[in-house]
């Protein structure tokens, strides 16, 4: 995440707190996929008018299972084992997991690799 979209949401962020003297607004910035050095210095320098929470995509992901939207990493890669397990896939390691997006909800798949075989756990969405 850089600068520029930084810089537009402060703008935004610093009116709307003008407007609105009487009800607090919180201004929350989301990068999935992080933020650059650049950027995190921007946000830590901001004044007050302009302070923002930056979240990145692990901190949307931590929110989501701990509300029950998502079930837990740990979860996810329980239920990777128990498929592997089921399987066969003896030599399988983990590799990361990814949120998937589907019509019928959201959910966190963990993707297990065994040479050229993989296997991925989709839990329950909701």
């Amino acid at each position: 995440m850089g600068g520029s979209d930084l810089s537009k949401f402060f703008g935004v962020l610093s009116l709307e707190r003008s407007k609105e003297k009487q009800t607090p607004v919180d201004g929350y910035f989301v990068s999935l996929n992080g933020f650059t050095a650049p950027a995190l210095e921007q946000i830590e320098e901001a004044d007050e008018q302009v302070r923002i929470i930056p979240l990145d995509g692990a901190m949307v992901i931590e929110h989501l299972a701990r509300i029950g939207v998502l079930i837990s990493c740990a979860d996810a890669a329980k239920r990777a084992g128990h498929c592997a397990q089921e399987a066969g896939l003896k030599d399988a390691e983990l590799d990361g997991a990814e949120v998937l997006g589907h019509q019928f909800g959201y959910s966190v798949g963990r993707a297990l690799f065994a040479g050229q075989a993989a296997d991925a756990l989709r839990p329950d969405s909701r």
